[in-house]
Parts: structure tokens; C-alpha cells; sequence
């Protein structure tokens, strides 16, 4: 389709906005957050047209959620036609309707933007779920944990019978174990990286190992052993840095142009570490400290330089960077998290959310504009950035105290579970935060964690009487 040379925007009283070529404006609502995109509909009629013609709510959508995501048109559409299509269908009759549009659309050239924008928008338009078990794995001894890949098409566990296990959906909708990766002490974490292309997992043998996908399968490429039992590791956002803590050390590796992980970095916190991570852009990191301090450090020339210290008064459990890494949030048991802000290279304590009993976890949206803590005060508290300001927008209540929170890729969703053994979906309803599903566990065990799938209508839970159960939503 041929763009107009240019367009006199008579149904808008500004000056300004008067004979701008249909390119520029382009360019400019490109650049302009999902929300504002769709109000600039109701700026004049050939804005709207612009906007319905080029997909541009769903090409910024795309930008603004799915940024870092590592998967091209061809491999989305592959995602598309291998498990996203049978979700929608299972999902409610509108999922149905979805397919037969988006069926249609397959070979759009925004065919994958398209797509994540009317997946977010069908479960966000839904206000109650159910959650119907479609597989359920054992192992020997409790699982610590489970996730999806973002493509969705794999699973990994970590279990303390000193194994992890990956998943695999195959084409007739059926999940299989299809590896297990083997340590000498129970496995404490295992994560994919951001391209589903590796997997890491960490071990109380004082080990980690890395598994690459190779030629149709999951094969080791580096094993790192360190001299005392792996409290924390992960990748970085684009997945070509590894971040390992071990003790009172933090070692930074990279991957190389053949392949292999070599050690870039080593950084010695004031105290033992039990947590690190990467900041999305890499430029920085965070460690948790048992010294109740939570350290944030910047890549520099000549290595990393620490350059905030954030104190607490106990014990600190968790920290996270919001997506664009401008902020991080704690959380401690002194009741707190505290927001700190990165302002011209400075960071500083700009909000402190304040519950009655430990914080266990807090969390940002994948874009940065929400994030939400959760206590052993059987809250989950969400808050939202306004004008500089983060604001109280939601509070949900559960029977026992909180232990874990995650959202969903796109931030329409996020997941919390419970020491009531309840695992809850939370999700916006006529604009605020209410629960949209609730699981009640029933088996001998407690619930250990729970992540949804990237695009929200899958979720993988982790039991400690030694089950992983993966989950379908469905409307109800």
C-alpha cells in the first residue's frame, strides 16, 4: 500500500500537527508508548487510518513488551502453528474466532506483532479463568522449581533427587520428559536463557552446568565448579554473559565467538552472596548480600564498579531490575522494598512499600510501569508508576502468607503462590487488580513455584511432594 505524501490534519485545532507526511508520522507514533499510540486515534481521521493500516498499536505493543524477544517471524509462526493456535482454541469460542483471523493474517509482514497484541488483548478482555491439569511429572524428591521456555515449547525442572528434567511438547499437544540433567547434590535452580536456546542449572554440588540445544537436542557445553555448594546464577537478558555467586565471590563469564564460556569478571562483595543478578541491559548487576545489603555494581573499563550500597535491617530475599533497568526493588524481612532509581548515573532511594510481616519477593512488569511485592502478610501489593510516582493500585489477600510472584511476559498477568497452598492468576478487570483464577492445591505437598508461560495461557507449577503439573487456562 502506497502512503500519501501528505496529510492537513483540519479535525485538530494545533498548528503544529498540520501538513506532516504520513512517513514522519509514522516514525513518530513508532516511538510512542502502546497506550499513547491508542489514544492518538482520536486525533484525526487520517491518524486513525494510519494507525488501523500499519498495525501500529500492535507493532508499539510489540516493542514496548516483547523488545527482547529473540524470535524471528518464521519461528513465532512456527510457535504459532505447533502450541499457540490449539491454546487459543482451547482458551473460550472468542480464542476460536481469533484463529480463524489469525489464520488468515499468517503471512503478514506484522504477522507476529499482530499476534501478541490480540493474545494479550483476549486474555485481558477475559475476567474469570479456570485451570484444567494437562500433564503431570514425578520426581524422587521435591521440585524447587519449574519453567517454560519463551517459546513455550519446552519445560525444565530442578528437583533435590540431584536432577533436572526438560519437557517437551510435542505435536499431538502431549508434554514428555525428554531429558534429565544429572548433578551429585539436589538441584536449587534451573532457567532457560532468553533466546530458549540454553538452560542452566545450579546445584548444591557446588556446580553449574550449562545445556545448549544442538542438532535436535540438549547437549552439555560447560560444566563450572566452584569450592563451595552454588547459592545464585543466571544469564544475562541476551543471553552471551553468565553471573555465578559462590560464597563471598561473583564471577561474571562470557560466551564466546566458539562456543565455550570464559570468566570475564570477579567481583568480592562485603559478605556472602545468596542471590545476583543481571540488569536487562547488562550494564549493571545486583547482589544480595547475608549482611542485610544489597550491593549494585556497574560495568566499567576495567571491571565493576560498585556503586550503591542499599541497606536493610534484615535479611534481604530478593531484587530485581525493572525492564529498562532504571529501577530496582528489594525486598526483606524487615517488612520492606525499597524502589531505588538509577538518576544520571547515580541510584536513589525513591520509595519505600511497607507491609506487616517478612516481604518474600517483589517484581516489575516486563515493561517497567507496574511491579508488585508480596509478604508472609498474606498481601500482594501492586503498584503503578505515575508521572514519576509509584502509586498503590491494587491490593490482593490470601489465607496464608506469600511466597513467589511472577508475571507474564506482556504484564497482563501475574502469578503468586501461597503458604494456604493457593496459586493465584491476577490480572486487570475494569481497571483494577483483582484475581481472575485461583488453584487450591490438595495434594501432601506445598507449592514451591509457579510461572505462566510467555504468552500467559499456560502455566508450570512445582509441588514439593515431588510433582510438576502444567496447566491450561480456559475462559470460564
Amino acid at each position: 500500500m502506497s502512503l500519501q505524501p501528505t496529510i492537513h490534519t483540519q479535525d485538530v485545532s494545533s498548528k503544529t500537527l498540520e501538513f506532516l507526511s504520513l512517513e514522519l508520522v509514522e516514525k513518530i507514533l513508532l516511538n510512542l508508548e502502546f497506550a499513547d499510540v491508542s489514544a492518538c486515534n482520536l486525533v484525526c481521521r487520517q491518524w486513525k487510518q494510519l494507525i488501523e493500516n500499519f498495525h501500529l498499536q500492535a507493532r508499539c505493543f510489540f516493542h514496548q513488551y516483547h523488545h527482547t524477544s529473540p524470535f524471528s517471524l518464521a519461528s513465532l509462526t512456527k510457535s504459532y502453528q505447533l502450541s499457540i493456535r490449539r491454546n487459543l482454541e482451547d482458551f473460550s469460542e472468542e480464542g476460536k474466532e481469533l484463529v480463524e483471523q489469525l489464520d488468515k493474517l499468517i503471512e503478514h509482514r506484522y504477522f507476529k506483532e499482530i499476534l501478541c497484541l490480540l493474545k494479550a488483548k483476549l486474555l485481558t478482555e477475559t475476567n474469570a479463568f479456570t485451570c484444567e491439569n494437562i500433564s503431570t511429572f514425578m520426581h524422587a524428591k521435591s521440585v524447587n522449581n519449574a519453567s517454560f521456555s519463551p517459546n513455550g515449547r519446552y519445560a525444565v525442572t530442578a528437583s533435590d533427587d540431584n536432577t533436572a528434567k526438560i519437557l517437551e511438547l510435542f505435536d499431538t499437544g502431549r508434554w514428555q520428559v525428554i531429558d534429565t540433567i544429572e548433578h551429585d547434590d539436589r538441584v536449587i535452580h534451573s532457567i532457560f536463557s532468553s533466546g530458549g536456546t540454553s538452560i542452566m542449572t545450579a546445584s548444591f554440588d557446588a556446580t553449574v552446568k550449562i545445556s545448549e540445544f544442538v542438532d535436535g537436542g540438549w547437549q552439555n557445553k560447560g560444566t563450572f565448579k566452584n569450592v563451595a555448594p552454588m547459592k545464585s546464577a543466571n544469564f544475562s537478558s541476551d543471553g552471551t554473559r553468565l553471573v555465578i555467586a559462590c560464597g563471598t565471590t561473583v564471577r561474571t563469564y562470557n560466551l564466546t565467538d566458539d562456543g565455550t564460556w570464559k570468566v570475564s569478571e570477579t567481583i568480592h562483595p562485603t559478605d556472602l552472596v545468596k542471590k545476583v543478578v543481571f540488569s536487562p541491559d547488562g550494564k549493571h548487576l545486583a547482589t544480595v548480600c547475608f549482611n542485610f545489603k544489597v550491593q549494585i555494581f556497574e560495568l566499567v573499563v576495567g571491571g565493576w564498579k560498585l556503586k550503591a550500597t542499599i541497606q536493610h535491617s534484615m535479611c534481604v530475599n530478593n531484587v530485581n531490575f525493572s525492564s529498562d533497568g532504571r529501577f530496582a526493588v528489594t525486598a526483606s524481612d524487615d517488612n520492606t522494598a525499597k524502589i531505588v532509581e538509577n538518576v544520571k548515573e547515580e541510584w536513589q532511594e525513591k520509595h519505600t512499600i511497607l507491609h506487616t510481616n517478612k516481604v518474600t519477593s517483589a517484581v516489575f512488569s516486563t515493561y517497567r510501569n507496574h511491579l508488585v511485592t508480596v509478604s508472609y502478610d498474606k498481601e500482594a501489593k501492586v503498584l503503578g508508576l505515575t508521572k514519576g510516582n509509584w502509586e498503590l493500585k491494587g491490593v490482593i489477600q490470601f489465607f496464608g502468607g506469600v511466597k513467589s510472584v511472577n508475571f507474564s511476559r506482556n504484564g497482563t498477568l501475574f502469578v503468586a503462590t501461597s503458604n494456604d497452598n493457593t496459586i493465584k492468576i491476577v490480572g486487570l478487570i475494569k481497571g483494577k487488580w483483582q484475581t481472575k483464577a485461583t488453584i487450591y492445591y490438595t495434594g501432601r505437598g506445598c507449592v514451591m513455584s509457579a510461572n505462566l508461560s510467555s504468552d500467559g495461557y499456560r502455566l508450570v507449577t512445582a509441588f514439593s511432594d515431588k510433582q510438576v503439573k502444567i496447566w491450561k487456562l480456559k475462559k470460564l
